[in-house]
């Protein structure tokens, strides 16, 4: 009989953006109207790395499109944006400190999911540190995450401003006038953004591709049109907006100069056009302890097996075998198999192998990882076998 553990490795939390009390209460006052229809889970989230740490339950699961700058720290990696608001980044290999980037991915708030939730090893979750909140698992808005799709070397747009590269880089746009092209989605009828400005009553979301933006200060009319943010019939219209960005409080809005009516200009990014992510190389295994063919182990040996990729947790269950090999010493009875004890340890990337009671002496005995063992992104291990052969104590 073999059990398998998973302990809870340390969870680290860096940055001082702002308390989560504080994201509650401006959640809290800034709510948006509801929406008419749940967003679609196929839709894609331009946004910001700060609106993520004050809004995770609204990004959560969601796909979603940031830049910010990557900060490797202990070994773990992080995307932070100017403000100091920080996430973890899985699934980005490659990504050298202190490199701006453009990130598509699906955005978690950990704590959302349970911890036997079988999505965590898609998304790279395995991986994942969060041990030293002294708990099994963290609470909703503790540990956010990106699971990265595809990326790219973030460079600032050229020539004309589009709501794109205003919602992605407010901070460069900040109090500049701007002209956009996008559709009226009325006062958040399609639940595009997660919170209001609360400006006036004929304030709306403008969306385009995968970004979306509120204007605010005036009515979406013109001489041959007359829309309502209250009315779903009116969404989908094309109007172009010239106005001045506005960014109080990490919410950007559009203060109007001017409406007209517009025609479909799609806009893509970056990481919209990035090829996806390589696949990483297949796992394997780097060291093990005993070592092949060892003699004269001890009785109460702990095998640790090392290996060069996170592993799925998961995956070990059931595919642990310890066995006796041979007949043993001259004359000793038939004796049962080994039970043991499997625990992976995600931080150092090792297994360990307990036994329940000590091991027969001057016995061969035969460790096998069976096959369906696989990384949280499904490349699977090679079956793999250990044996080793007891000494007298």
């Amino acid at each position: 009989m073999s059990v398998i553990e998973t302990p809870p490795a340390p969870f680290r939390f860096r940055g001082t953006l702002r308390t989560l009390c504080a994201a509650s209460l401006v959640g809290y006052l800034l709510t948006p109207a509801a929406p008419i229809a749940q967003t679609p889970s196929t839709q894609v989230d331009a946004t910001q790395i700060a609106a993520l740490v004050l809004y995770p339950a609204f990004f959560h699961n969601r796909t979603v499109i940031v830049q910010g700058t990557v900060k490797i720290v202990g070994g773990d990696t992080w995307i932070e944006s100017s403000a100091d608001a920080r996430v973890r980044l899985l699934r980005l290999t490659d990504a050298s400190d202190g490199r701006r980037i453009q990130v598509r991915g699906t955005f978690i708030d950990v704590g959302r999911l349970p911890a036997s939730d079988p999505r965590l090893a898609r998304f790279g979750l395995d991986a994942v540190n969060i041990g030293s909140v002294r708990r099994e698992w963290p609470k909703p808005g503790e540990l956010l995450v990106v699971s990265a799709e595809r990326a790219a070397i973030y460079a600032p747009p050229s020539g004309q401003a589009n709501i794109h590269a205003v919602v992605l880089d407010p901070d460069r746009f900040q109090n500049q006038a701007v002209m956009v092209v996008g559709q009226f989605r009325g006062r958040n009828l399609v639940g595009d953004e997660p919170a209001a400005p609360g400006h006036d009553k004929w304030e709306f979301v403008l969306r385009n591709g995968a970004s979306s933006i509120w204007v605010v200060g005036r009515r979406p009319q013109g001489p041959d049109f007359n829309l309502d943010p209250a009315a779903p019939k009116d969404v989908g219209r094309w109007l172009r907006v010239s106005g001045v960005v506005r960014k109080p409080k990490d919410l950007v809005y559009l203060e109007a100069d001017a409406i007209e009516r517009g025609e479909s200009e799609p806009e893509t990014g970056p990481a919209e056009r990035a090829r996806p992510l390589p696949a990483l190389p297949p796992p394997e295994l780097t060291f093990s302890l005993p070592i092949e063919d060892d003699t004269g182990v001890s009785l109460t040996t702990v095998v640790r097996v090392q290996f060069s990729r996170v592993m799925s947790a998961e995956s070990f269950v059931g595919k642990v075998r310890a066995s006796y090999a041979g007949t043993g010493a001259a004359g000793a009875a038939p004796v049962r198999d080994p039970d043991l004890r499997a625990v992976y340890m995600p931080k150092d990337q090792v297994l360990v192998i307990s036994f329940t009671r000590p091991l027969e002496r001057y016995r061969r005995v035969r460790i096998d990882l069976l096959d369906g063992i696989c990384t949280p992104d499904g490349a699977a291990l090679k079956p793999w076998t250990l044996t080793f052969t007891t000494g007298d104590r």
